[in-house]
């Protein structure tokens, strides 16, 4: 089981620098930037849902598969927050891509979430 979790923690962790380098262009007229949902631009509930994801993932593998889990969980706060930073980061030396602070701003709550909705769980 430990392998599992932490096999998908860093497939996960791939994906997510994966489509932060991948262009977004579809060919079409529409584009996920011009796409909103109750007044916010979906890629932006997006960016918080990934996120959100890795946060769940990182803080199962502390809560269940760490020797020292406070350790762990701040450790791999911390990494998902460089995560976020660095994914978006990326962004700015890409020609194709482009840098947004409130996709930051996303990457960085979706974290927070994610520890915080796996928090709430092993306390509940």
């Amino acid at each position: 089981m430990r392998k599992w979790i932490s096999v998908g923690l860093v497939a996960y962790s791939a994906f997510l620098i994966g489509i932060s380098v991948m262009p977004l262009t579809t060919g079409t007229s529409e584009n996920l930037n011009e796409v909103y949902v109750l007044a916010f631009r979906l890629d932006y509930l997006l960016h918080v849902l990934i996120f959100a994801v890795w946060g769940v993932l990182s803080s199962i593998y502390a809560y269940r598969l760490a020797n020292d889990r406070n350790k762990s969980l701040f450790f791999l706060f911390l990494v998902g927050l460089g995560l976020a930073v660095l994914t978006e980061y990326v962004q700015r030396f890409l020609p194709y891509r482009g840098y947004n602070v409130n996709d930051l701003v996303g990457n960085v709550v979706g974290v927070v979430v994610g520890f915080g909705v796996e928090k709430d769980e092993q306390i509940g």
